[in-house]
């Protein structure tokens, strides 16, 4: 059941507050990292900009917006706030950024991917570096070295066994790896991470979970549940993880929400699950 409450929405013990930003995609330090910085590509734009952030939210410019050249979709943050990746649509490419003193953003170089670049997410561990290609539909895989560099997995790209992957995310322990996938039949696939590092689809991958056009995949902190955001309906799906790492969709999923969205994230106390109509919340 979902009860609402203004843009608060709770499924069962789990809140849910819906905040629609215009931004294309948000990237912010985790808790470890002291900087208190945010990050926004903006596609049409072809940049990213960085802001502070001060301790009421307040944000205010850090530096002119750096120019990528070409359309830019999502961007992630390494977990202790060092390193910067923006996924470059328009280049078919990855570029890597140091972070700064004071969140300024140094290039460190561009990484071949395959066809259209969109998401990105970096292991807990801060080890790989996961791409999702949108027209070449395989996820490309990066070991991130100790200068924030990247090596491609010599078996990358891998088949995600669906069409047009959009969002990624690893679960919290890096074991495994979701992703939604914006056409096709199925809608998130699901991957184990092995000890080399090698990704393989779970049994029954992709999965069927009630989203037509799923955009964006998020994990609760405790590994438990995932959320799958839907560009075209006003609903979000929601999934108990098992143990094998395989979703299944809680009683009553999808679940209305107050509008559309793409992109989508847990905060870190795992209370709140917060949408938008960008194309992707990396935090």
């Amino acid at each position: 059941m979902l009860r609402q409450d203004r843009f608060r929405f709770r499924v069962g013990g789990f809140s849910v507050a819906l905040g629609l930003l215009l931004a294309l995609a948000v990237a912010l330090p985790s808790q470890a990292s002291a900087a208190r910085s945010v990050y926004v590509s903006a596609y049409d734009g072809r940049s990213v900009s960085a802001f502070s952030m001060s301790g009421s939210g307040q944000l205010a410019s850090i530096a002119t917006p750096y120019d990528t050249g070409v359309d830019t979709q999502g961007i992630a943050i390494s977990p202790d706030g060092r390193y910067l990746y923006a996924a470059l649509w328009g280049g078919d490419a990855v570029r890597g950024y140091r972070v700064e003193q004071g969140g300024k953003l140094t290039a460190i170089g561009n990484t071949a991917a395959e066809t259209a670049p969109v998401g990105l997410a970096v292991s807990p561990d801060g080890r790989l570096l996961a791409v999702t290609n949108y027209f070449s539909s395989d996820i490309s895989l990066y070991r991130i070295g100790p200068n924030g560099g990247l090596s491609e997995h010599p078996v990358s790209p891998f088949s995600t066994g669906g069409t047009n992957p959009f969002g990624v995310t690893f679960s919290p322990d890096g074991r495994h790896l979701y992703v939604a996938f914006l056409t096709g039949a199925g809608d998130v696939g699901a991957f184990a991470v092995a000890a080399d590092d090698s990704l393989g689809a779970l049994a029954g991958s992709p999965y069927d979970v009630g989203i037509s056009t799923a955009s964006g995949v998020a994990v609760t902190p405790d590994g438990r549940f995932l959320y799958v955001s839907h560009q075209a309906v006003a609903n979000v799906a929601g999934l108990s993880i098992a143990a094998s790492g395989i979703p299944t969709p809680l009683a009553g999923s999808p679940f209305p929400v107050a509008g559309t969205s793409v992109g989508i994230g847990v905060d870190p106390g795992g209370e709140f699950l917060y949408l938008k109509g960008g194309i992707g919340v990396m935090g």
